[in-house]
């Protein structure tokens, strides 16, 4: 797992679609937010463009952004808008602090089967991660001052079981896929959004 995913962090560019599914309620009224992002980017000079759809409760909106050199665009029902391009946003976007965020938080590897993933033979792998370890690492991204004895709740996130799909010919992550729930929950346990 940590040759593929210093592989993936070598690319000069990427694809990637990001699809999710977050229950949301409040006074007896529940909906399902879906959403699908649709990213490539080049990485050195770093530009971007992505669709970003979400549907609330069968309410579909689209987005669109575009990131070059010097500005970010995003469009939305016909309407644009543009502002200088802020280097902390763009930093988002590179896969190396995230996926090394993986290897520095692996605990265990299990090598599960081969299997196809969109036309490519995979070996599919489950890891587990060290839920502090990530929220530590996390903070540390967001440049937070405060440590995790400071944030109590926190303090007590469980490990994150992710699978990774690995490129049998490339060695490049193909796909990755995790269940954040119990996580967000745990992260929103005091939020008034819960």
């Amino acid at each position: 797992l940590k040759r593929a995913i210093d592989k993936t962090n070598g690319a000069e560019s990427y694809r990637s679609v990001m699809t999710g599914q977050i229950g949301v309620g409040s006074q007896g009224i529940s909906a399902t937010v879906e959403f699908t992002l649709d990213l490539e980017a080049i990485l050195t000079p770093m530009k971007a463009k992505g669709q970003v759809k979400i549907d609330i409760g069968g309410f579909a909106e689209e987005m669109e952004v575009y990131i070059d050199e010097d500005y970010t665009r995003l469009g939305m029902g016909g309407y644009w808008l543009r502002a200088p391009r802020e280097e902390e946003n763009v930093k988002s976007l590179d896969l190396t602090e995230w996926m090394t965020s993986y290897t520095e938080s692996v605990k265990e590897v299990f090598l599960l089967k081969e299997e196809e993933l969109e036309g490519r033979t995979c070996y599919k792998l489950e890891a587990l991660l060290d839920g502090q370890k990530l929220m530590e690492i996390g903070q540390k991204n967001l440049n937070a001052t405060d440590g995790p004895e400071d944030m109590p709740q926190m303090a007590e996130l469980d490990d994150l079981t992710v699978y990774f799909w690995v490129d049998k010919k490339s060695s490049y992550i193909a796909g990755l896929e995790a269940d954040l729930a119990p996580m967000t929950q745990k992260l929103l346990a005091d939020s008034p959004f819960e």
